[in-house]
């Protein structure tokens, strides 16, 4: 049986759509392997780092499966989990961050699965933060490392963040139906 079969198996009676735990499912295994898969494309390496959004209506149980994947994830210590309330610029931050498991291995590349229970409660209000997941997301363009400079206004100074290395970002979350953004 395939982890994604178990899977399946595992919340076969919960409420949540099954198209929901098959994706969580995959997210998961995405923020796994890291860059350690990937398809060669000749000029470049595409690796499976997926970002992967519910859209849906109120009550269709949206939260469970991700809550089960990230537990998964979390278990395997292999990457970051970055979740809760966050700004683009403590993403960036967190990322750049090296760690150590229990195990005392040191985790120094910019390695997670970026887990939300709502989108607008993920991202605090900041009109580029998309852009720039967006720019994280397209990991293979980023060879060994990705640099951005911001502005820290209480210590009115530049501080670069260009140890960012070996990127491999997963993501995985849902935010409700709206006019705006409508599902497929």
């Amino acid at each position: 049986m395939t982890f994604i079969e178990e899977f399946l198996e595992t919340y076969s009676d919960a409420e949540s759509p099954t198209s929901f735990f098959y994706w969580s499912a995959l997210a998961s295994i995405s923020a796994v392997v890291r860059k350690n898969v990937y398809i060669n494309k000749r000029i470049y390496k595409l690796y499976p780092n997926l970002y992967i959004m519910f859209v849906a209506k109120s009550g269709l149980r949206k939260g469970y499966p991700i809550k089960q994947a990230q537990k998964i994830v979390e278990a395997t210590e292999v990457v970051k989990v970055i979740s809760g309330r966050n700004s683009i610029q403590s993403i960036i931050q967190e990322l750049s961050r090296q760690w150590t498991l229990e195990t005392g291995k040191v985790q120094k590349d910019a390695q997670a699965l970026i887990v939300n229970d709502e989108l607008d409660a993920l991202l605090i209000g900041d009109p580029a933060a998309q852009t720039i997941l967006t720019t994280l997301y397209d990991s293979f363009y980023h060879t060994k490392s990705w640099t951005n400079t911001l502005k820290k206004e209480y210590f009115n100074n530049l501080i670069n963040f260009n140890w960012i290395k070996n990127i491999s970002i997963s993501f995985l979350g849902y935010t409700l139906e709206s006019l705006d953004f409508p599902s497929i």
